[in-house]
């Protein structure tokens, strides 16, 4: 019924939308720039109109080395560096030396004052069973177990959620599978479960974990436990675990945020935590109410075991050795479940690292290679593996801008703090600096994990990054050797072989997936609509075991996922390379079109979702967009800068000032992650589809009105967009 009601307004908004797209693939083909021998500007150098060195490509795959990149994680991993702790500031410190001594300048700390949480050490987390006599029977582990001598576990923070509400709520304990809305959906509406003041316990995966906690706090749950159910996290079986393997054993525990909107500081949402800023108050403040705790499977088997109720449904089973139950309670009569949360918020002062190598043609623009610095406890994978390239490619650059090269634009290398926490960092410095960064930034080019597998490359990217992320990685050497031996020689050969999509005009690429907003890019393409890629090398069905835990360790990474290094070389020669081109190259290396032919995907995707009865109207596309680079005046450099201008800050006009509905941190009308899940990347539109999905639960009137109002507002938006593409003298039609 939801769909046939808006299926008016959508045919009529979607089909201007197709019509604009039509117009953004096709416009710049009738321009004429002018053709003329020699330098078009009187007095203007060769050197200005000259293009970059493509030989500084093959400098930088030789210069990369997989043993100073190890080098860099042994150092990043030798101590526990949780954000906004002596330990992190000593880490930001160093970063600063080092990339002073590689010639970067400046290099500067930029800090911020933001609300952070901890836990107690002094009073640990505990999760207990209570008896009948009001007595403690069982209590979860305080802190992981040590199984490898090499690590002083001393300055190991305990397992805790971020931002969770300290308390000791006791009562009964309700499965709740994922903690999804579907899950919760389901129990509450097909089961009748009432949870208000239930404790509920809930399975890592699936969705951000932040986004099940909001899903507890609305149902009326008094606490909410989470934990890693080895059907999950031990898929080899619960023996063969970490040390021995790359599984989670059952006393390992994934620490993590739980922001409500991984929005940077609460204090201060929307604006930067600078002197003299304002700050909502602690009663203001939106933060969770109820206690968030996890728990690693050991302990998780002492209450799921115990659990009353009739049994789950078969996609709610893990593969513990115990008959999963719903409860509510526990099989022993008068017995209950007691959170014992110390975890506050507190103030605390985070660091960005910033370093430049100046432009020499346009020092006005900038590329920008980020990483986080801070980890949950060492960090191998998140965030070190990242970090040890940039450091890398940060050494490298500075070696051969000390050799005398030159970028054609600025590089900006950024160790981000407290990203962990909720984009904490890199949001503050993108809510100060954004109206800078609006004009001038070219891309932004993430680097969270560089290795969590061998498998292939994987990438979070807007549309703008497609042509030079496949171009890059056909240049680089293929770091598996089997790979090279079937022919594939280069990462992009793997990357496609692996990962393949039908794109435009029915061609295989690489398998590119839209950005969510679990890294620090989220900040620049959301909030202001700068072009940003994100990449890994990955395993075939995702993530690592020992995510977050105490056992994400050096001997991980050096044992199981990249022991001689060479795919973090592989990761580190991509983002060199991605950095070279794109501040080098004279015309830059983007095509609008992938733009035209994702929208024209995600408009067939909304006829898809409201039914068979949308029609195009006979409405056609036609991708001849890519006659403009080639018709660039390359002998006037004021041509060709207005040209790299529109095509880069077209993804600006994708931001809606007043922001998605129900979320106005978030501006992208094209891709934000998805209201129900942070981690996810949605679908394209997403203020449509969630908005549709939320009536499909429930319809009402005013929804209806959102989701036609949102639709205006794309359409505007594309058409905004568009404009921005039309001759510079003549954008008014």
């Amino acid at each position: 019924m939801a769909n046939q009601r808006v299926v008016v307004v959508v045919v009529t908004i979607v089909v201007t939308i197709v019509i604009v797209v039509s117009f953004i693939i096709g416009f710049v083909s009738v321009q004429n720039p002018t053709t003329k021998s020699g330098t078009f500007l009187d007095g203007v150098s060769d050197k200005i109109i000259k293009d970059g060195d493509e030989g500084i490509t093959q400098r930088l795959i030789k210069e990369i080395s997989a043993n100073s990149i190890k080098g860099y994680l042994k150092n990043l991993t030798s101590k526990p560096h949780l954000a906004g702790t002596p330990a992190d500031l000593t880490q930001a410190t160093q970063i600063k030396e080092e990339w002073e001594s590689y010639g970067l300048s400046p290099v500067v700390l930029n800090p911020y004052r933001v609300m952070l949480s901890y836990p107690d050490r002094e009073s640990p987390n505990l999760i207990q069973l209570i008896n009948d006599k009001d007595e403690i029977v069982f209590s979860s582990q305080a802190i992981e177990k040590p199984l490898r001598p090499e690590h002083n576990y001393s300055d190991v923070a305990p397992p805790f959620n971020a931002y969770s509400a300290s308390g000791t709520p006791q009562g009964d304990l309700v499965y709740i599978n994922y903690g999804r809305q579907e899950d919760f959906a389901w129990i509450t509406q097909t089961k009748g479960f009432n949870l208000t003041g239930k404790i509920c316990i809930a399975r890592y995966g699936k969705i951000y974990r932040g986004s099940k906690a909001l899903l507890a706090e609305n149902y009326g749950c008094a606490g909410l436990i989470i934990y890693s159910d080895p059907a999950d996290y031990a898929k080899n079986g619960e023996d063969n675990v970490y040390p021995n393997s790359e599984w989670l054993p059952g006393t390992g525990v994934q620490r993590g945020s739980c922001s409500k909107c991984n929005c940077g500081d609460p204090t201060t949402p929307g604006y930067p935590s600078i002197d003299g800023c304002y700050r909502v108050p602690d009663d203001k403040l939106d933060v969770f109410k109820i206690p968030i705790q996890p728990i690693g499977y050991d302990d998780a088997l002492e209450f799921l075991g115990k659990m009353a109720g009739e049994e789950v449904p078969e996609g709610w089973k893990g593969t513990l050795n115990i008959t999963y139950r719903l409860g509510p309670g526990l099989s022993q009569v008068n017995w209950s479940t007691r959170m014992r949360i110390s975890t506050r918020n507190k103030m605390a002062t985070t660091y960005n690292v910033i370093g430049y190598i100046s432009g020499e043609i346009e020092p006005d623009r900038y590329v920008i290679l980020g990483n986080h610095r801070d980890a949950w406890v060492f960090g191998s994978v998140d965030p070190s593996s990242g970090k040890a390239c940039l450091m890398e490619v940060a050494r490298v650059f500075g070696k051969l801008y000390k050799e005398g090269w030159r970028p054609r634009r600025t590089i900006i290398f950024i160790s981000w703090g407290a990203e962990e926490y909720g984009l904490v960092g890199s949001r503050e410095f993108v809510e100060q600096f954004g109206k800078n960064l609006q004009d001038r930034v070219v891309a932004y080019l993430n680097m969270d994990s560089s290795v969590q597998g061998q498998y292939a490359m994987f990438s979070r990217s807007v549309p703008l990054m497609y042509k030079v992320l496949y171009e890059t990685t056909k240049k680089i050497p293929n770091p598996n050797p089997d790979e090279i031996k079937a022919g594939r020689k280069s990462v992009y050969d793997t990357w496609v072989e692996r990962r393949p999509r039908v794109g435009r005009n029915g061609k295989t690429f690489p398998h590119i997936t839209r950005p969510a907003s679990g890294s620090d890019f989220a900040p620049f393409t959301y909030s202001i609509g700068v072009p940003i890629t994100g990449m890994r090398y990955m395993k075939q069905t995702g993530g690592y075991a020992l995510y977050h835990s105490a056992y994400e360790t050096m001997h991980l990474m050096e044992t199981f996922l990249d022991p001689e290094f060479k795919y973090h070389e592989a990761m580190a020669c991509v983002w060199g390379e991605l950095a070279r081109a794109l501040s080098d190259s004279y015309v830059l290396p983007i095509e609008v079109s992938d733009y035209a032919h994702e929208i024209s995907v995600y408009v067939q995707q909304l006829e898809d979702a409201f039914g068979a009865n949308f029609t195009r109207k006979n409405i056609t596309l036609d991708y001849n967009f890519d006659e403009t680079v080639t018709k660039i005046n390359k002998n006037n450099p004021l041509h060709v800068r207005r040209v790299n201008d529109q095509m880069v800050k077209m993804e600006r006009h994708f931001i809606d000032p007043m922001g998605l509905p129900n979320r106005p941190l978030y501006r992208h009308v094209i891709f934000s992650p998805n209201e129900f899940n942070a981690y996810s990347s949605g679908s394209g539109f997403p203020g449509i589809s969630d908005e549709m999905f939320q009536i499909e639960l429930e319809e009402t009137p005013e929804r209806l009105e959102v989701v036609k109002r949102h639709l205006s507002v794309i359409s505007f938006l594309i058409s905004s967009a568009a404009s921005s593409l039309e001759d510079v003298s003549d954008f008014v039609k």
